[in-house]
């Protein structure tokens, strides 16, 4: 007899699910957790080692496996600060924010990056997907970095009345820029 531990989630629960998958020996099989469960498979709502001891029909000799649950925190977020390039830069960036879930996060961005926050980014459209160690998956977030655009310098000038006169102004509008 062997065994196996698969572990799946409940991204909305913040629970675990384990399930002992067993090869070999003779079913019926009984199933013993340090949980308490005597099923095949059994909630998982604390993080911390989890043990299952299985014995076949014949009562050969058991098989017992034990692992590491981190179950997860309810509920799995992903959030992100976008910061926007500046005129005629590549320095846009994408700082990811996860919270909850199940440690372990792998970013799946859209140009194939993997690393959880992109730098250096020009103008563009930027896509990622985050998973959790326990197969928990975000919705799709979308980003737009945009780049700056340069200075526009408006000037409204007042002639003087005379010459030497101080009635004369000029009145400077800036617009654009960062």
């Amino acid at each position: 007899v062997s065994v196996v531990l698969n572990l799946s989630g409940d991204c909305d629960l913040g629970t675990a699910l384990a399930c002992a998958e067993v090869t070999g020996g003779t079913a019926p099989y009984s199933y013993n957790w340090n949980n308490g469960g005597t099923l095949d498979c059994v909630d998982v709502t604390v993080s911390g080692e989890l043990c299952v001891t299985v014995i076949d029909a014949n009562n050969c000799p058991p098989a017992e496996i034990c692992q590491n649950v981190n179950v997860p925190e309810a509920p799995f977020a992903v959030s992100a600060v976008e910061t926007d390039a500046s005129c005629g830069a590549c320095n846009g960036a994408i700082d990811v924010i996860v919270t909850g879930g199940s440690p372990g996060y792998i970013f799946q961005w859209a140009n194939g990056e993997q690393t959880e926050n992109l730098e250096n980014l020009g103008e563009g459209l930027y896509s990622v997907i985050v998973f959790d160690a326990l197969g928990c998956e975000s919705d799709r977030l979308d980003f737009a970095i945009t780049q700056s655009t340069g200075l526009n310098i408006d000037l409204a000038i007042t002639n003087a009345l005379c010459a030497g006169d101080s009635t004369g102004a000029v009145s400077v509008s800036v617009s654009g820029g960062t």
